[in-house]
């Protein structure tokens, strides 16, 4: 009798260890579960993000890249990418200790138009010659009527007559 009653006890002991560890192994499975499903909605947030402009850009190869170090003043730099993008640009120095400088670049455009642009920049400033390049419209002639009457006025105050 006993022997049944420690055998009894020991089982009872034994099914106690048991459940404990099913409950151990079940919390550990819900823990994951919950992780996961954590992860998930992360990478759902992530996804419907949206991405930057930059992010959906190709990668652009680098043609040709061949540049004069500037000695004297003088420098060169021609540029070229597969997408078709230039730009070449001479400098040297300028009579007045600037930096004169002439160069083009050009592009294609997102219609497929290439778009080029020469440029030149001196002691007279920076000048771009291109049809892209926006001018403003011409004034209208009672501006320019205006314009003259005030330099009219100002040649007139200079030579000492009273208006």
């Amino acid at each position: 009798m006993k022997i049944v009653i420690l055998a009894l006890l020991v089982s009872v002991a034994a099914a106690a260890k048991l459940d404990q560890l099913e409950q151990q192994v079940a919390q550990q499975q819900q823990q994951q579960q919950q992780q996961q499903q954590v992860v998930q909605q992360q990478q759902q947030v992530v996804q419907q993000q949206p991405q930057g402009r930059l992010d959906r850009r190709p990668v652009v190869a680098i043609i040709k890249d061949e540049r004069v170090a500037p000695a004297g003043g003088i420098y060169a730099t021609e540029i070229e990418t597969e997408d078709g993008v230039t730009h070449v640009e001479n400098g040297q120095a300028g009579s007045a200790g600037q930096s004169n400088v002439q160069g083009s670049y050009s592009y294609f455009s997102p219609e497929g138009e290439l778009v080029q642009v020469n440029y030149v920049a001196d002691e007279l400033g920076f000048r771009a010659e291109s049809p892209f390049v926006p001018t403003p419209h011409p004034l209208p002639a009672h501006a320019l009527q205006q314009i003259a009457f005030a330099e009219e006025q100002l040649r007139l105050r200079a030579q000492g007559q009273q208006l």
